[in-house]
């Protein structure tokens, strides 16, 4: 298993077709193509957009008045809908131009696009709140949202 094919695994939620042409699947030599394998482009746009919305708003935005937990959530439904989006686009692409191996073709449609771009914004949600957890603390006026750090909490009951 590729490492990129990893944090798709989850096929059952988007077809285990889809996840069969993503990964390269190719009639004529009934086997994985690897030029044709699709989840590292994928897995480097996603984590691409979750870095820079985090950087934007942790390190360069940096405004004591978006420290709020409202505009985190403003910050993580913008990588939301952007990943959704670019995984939505990346198979609904494919559909249209019945780029899909002649196999695959009958199970794979607008619906399994649609579940794929989803499933794609799960993934990177999580990889946010991941980020929001290990690397917001060196931020300077955002380092409390969305919610204050433990260490804070303890040292401001002491006062």
């Amino acid at each position: 298993m590729d490492f990129f094919d990893f944090f798709y695994r989850w096929k059952s939620f988007y077809g285990a077709q889809l996840f069969e042409h993503m990964r390269g699947y190719d009639d004529a030599l009934m086997d994985y193509n690897p030029d044709l394998n699709q989840f590292p482009s994928l897995f480097l746009w996603t984590i691409g957009i979750v870095v820079i919305v985090f950087v934007l708003y942790y390190y360069i935005i940096n405004s004591p008045r978006l420290a709020k937990w409202w505009h985190w959530l403003i910050s993580l439904a913008i990588v939301a809908g952007l990943t959704c989006w670019v995984g939505f686009r990346t198979v609904n692409v494919e559909v249209r131009n019945q780029i899909i191996t002649p196999s695959l073709q009958p199970y794979i449609g607008h619906n399994s696009a649609l579940m794929f771009g989803i499933y794609n914004m799960m993934l990177a949600v999580l990889f946010y709140f991941m980020f929001t957890l290990l690397f917001r603390r060196w931020s300077r006026n955002c380092k409390h949202s969305p919610w204050v750090l433990l260490k804070t909490k303890l040292n401001n009951k002491k006062k």
